[in-house]
């Protein structure tokens, strides 16, 4: 079982010894072929033209001048979805519009005299990250020393320049859009103070907060009156009801009663016929009814009766019949129904002012009631416009700004290094042409060596089949010692 794998590592063995015993005796010819390629590409590195590399740099930051001065605020801002906005930069500098600014300022050729390709601009341009920081470094490589220096320094001015160009165009985008929506903001500030107005004078507002108080003012004076009016009513009914009760009349009757005994002619014709029944009464203690002088008297007595009723009318304007005891009343019955009518006329005020009062109670209170929700609905309004008035200021203010920033060189970017003439040229491309020769002599040289190491394996394969086997002949020159193994085996010692 572990016959073969110990005859592998002798084979193995034995195969390494070959190859290095080939490298002892091979290692001229394996020099020179080394020494060959190497040469080869040490004489290309040195018949390739010296070239120069220029570098510049530039700080990619925000423009503070709009967050100092409040002019232009947002446009220039960084912003980017990469998880880096410098690559976003580095990749615009490598754009081809970029690059044929710079080949067409520079008129830069190819070897046959064309116009130099972008793409072929880039093999020679390097744009990198410098150190970690906001700064890219842009590094050319060409012949021409001067021409490198030139090459980076208009790189990166068409870079600067065009980052200022695209804020101002991104300005100018703002500012035209910020121009489309002016008037329909300008719309919506008339329309909200349209509508306010029209609440207010739909309403009856002047001012909802000073109304509200002189509501609550009004509220408590009618409330005050109506006490008083209550207590002056109350205090008037009882002295209705006194006097009624004392003079035994309504106040029309008193009125009436008070007519009658300040008229004149109703008082005269009332004495007259008080006299005359009188004078008749005593007659009739002389004379009897049929007596001509108490008839005379009877029908004196009818006319005088019929003149107070003519009297009465005149005064009362119907003819309706009137007790006696309204006819004749004392002064101090005539002052009680003064008093009377004074203060019926004064009940019946009361009444209407009570009326009156809780009318204007219930208006003030049902407007009391509505004040909340008119205020409620007001400042809804008023905030819709003021809403509408500082979005109109905003794009007053935006405007401006976005018009003075138009005519600003706002930018993201700022020359920190311009490129300097290379004095050396850049040894880099010979040292790695030389460095590519020794590593593909080497690469030969092993080739070689391997083939020839194949070679004598494979003749020493063929003479083996062939009955006589030869081994290595060591470096030293010495014959093998011991047996010989042939395929008839066994050779004594030193046998041919």
């Amino acid at each position: 079982m572990e016959t073969q794998p110990l005859h592998a590592r002798e084979s193995l063995d034995l195969e390494l010894g070959q190859y290095f015993d080939l490298l002892r005796r091979k290692w001229l010819l394996l020099a020179l072929i080394w020494g060959g390629t190497f040469g080869i590409a040490v004489g290309a590195a040195l018949l390739k033209a010296p070239s120069y590399q220029a570098s510049s740099k530039v700080l990619v930051k925000v423009d503070q001048t709009a967050s100092l001065t409040g002019i232009g605020k947002g446009v220039g801002d960084i912003n980017s979805i990469a998880k880096s906005p410098l690559s976003t930069e580095i990749e615009i500098i490598l754009s081809s519009p970029t690059l044929e600014r710079v080949i067409g300022t520079l008129d830069l050729k190819n070897d046959e005299g064309e116009t130099l390709k972008p793409k072929y601009f880039r093999e020679k341009l390097d744009v990198s990250v410098s150190g970690g920081a906001d700064v890219i470094e842009m590094t050319y490589e060409a012949e021409d020393a001067q021409l490198a220096a030139n090459v980076v320094d208009e790189l990166s001015r068409v870079y600067i320049e065009s980052n200022i160009l695209a804020n101002q165009l991104q300005a100018s985008k703002a500012r035209l859009l910020t121009e489309k929506q002016l008037p329909e903001s300008e719309r919506f500030v008339q329309q909200s103070e349209t509508s306010l107005r029209e609440f207010k004078e739909s309403n009856g507002i002047v001012s909802l907060q000073d109304e509200a108080k002189s509501v609550v003012l009004a509220l408590q004076e009618i409330d005050s009156q109506v006490l008083q009016a209550r207590s002056a009513l109350d205090e008037a009914s009882s002295t209705v009801t006194q006097l009624r009760e004392t003079l035994g009349l309504n106040l029309s009757q008193a009125m009436l009663a008070s007519d009658l005994s300040q008229s004149p002619a109703v008082q005269g014709a009332m004495l007259d016929l008080q006299a005359l029944e009188r004078q008749k009464a005593i007659k009739l203690g002389t004379y009897t009814n049929q007596s001509p002088v108490i008839q005379v008297a009877s029908a004196e007595e009818e006319s005088l009766k019929q003149l107070l009723q003519e009297e009465i009318t005149t005064v009362l304007g119907n003819r309706t019949a009137v007790p006696e005891r309204f006819l004749q009343m004392g002064s101090m019955r005539q002052e009680m129904i003064a008093q009377f009518a004074r203060a019926e006329v004064q009940r019946l005020g009361l009444e209407n002012r009570l009326q009156t009062l809780a009318e204007y109670r219930s208006r003030y209170l049902s407007r009391a009631n509505t004040i909340p929700s008119l205020e409620q609905q007001e400042k809804e309004l008023e905030r819709t416009q003021e809403v509408a008035r500082q979005g109109y200021q905003e794009n007053l203010r935006r405007l401006r700004d976005l018009q003075v920033a138009e005519e600003q060189s706002i930018g993201n970017a700022v020359l920190l290094e311009s490129a300097a003439v290379p004095d050396e040229p850049n040894r880099t491309s010979q040292q790695v042409i030389m460095g590519a020769g020794g590593l593909a002599g080497a690469i030969l040289a092993a080739g070689a060596a391997a083939l020839m190491a194949f070679g004598e394996s494979n003749r020493s394969r063929r003479q083996a089949q062939g009955g006589i086997y030869v081994p290595p002949v060591p470096s030293s020159g010495a014959a093998p010692q011991g047996n010989v193994v042939t395929p008839e085996g066994p050779t004594p010692e030193g046998a041919v």
